[in-house]
């Protein structure tokens, strides 16, 4: 039993992320898994400028040993903020101080934009 995060292009309407849900939760239980819930975050790839930023902060966190996968990567340029999750290593025992290092590289990259980083775990 769980949840799971996927991110979504922002183009997609209400009624396709809907069907994208459900054949999720179906997906899941033919393996076995319950599905408690989906949640939907917007990916904004569409925009150059925000895949740039996106390809970059992915090549920061590859220079942070406790940074195993970046997901649900979004730029809001009206609010001038950058959000995502990160998957981190949990073998590793100081990566508390590591992925305060991360985010002060992507606050650096990016000084005029709010950075929200939440870490997740990966099943």
């Amino acid at each position: 039993m769980g949840s799971v995060d996927i991110a979504v292009d922002e183009n997609l309407t209400a009624a396709q992320i809907s069907k994208l849900s459900r054949r999720i939760i179906k997906h899941a239980k033919d393996l076995g898994v319950m599905i408690t819930s989906v949640g939907i975050s917007a990916a904004n790839l569409s925009d150059p400028k925000a895949a740039e930023i996106v390809d970059n902060i992915i090549e920061i966190a590859r220079k942070h040993k406790c940074v195993k996968h970046v997901h649900s990567l979004t730029v809001d340029f009206e609010e001038k903020e950058i959000s995502f999750y990160v998957v981190p290593d949990y073998s590793i025992k100081h990566r508390e101080k590591d992925l305060e290092a991360f985010h002060k590289d992507v606050c650096d990259a990016y000084p005029d934009m709010a950075v929200e980083i939440n870490t997740t775990i990966d099943l």
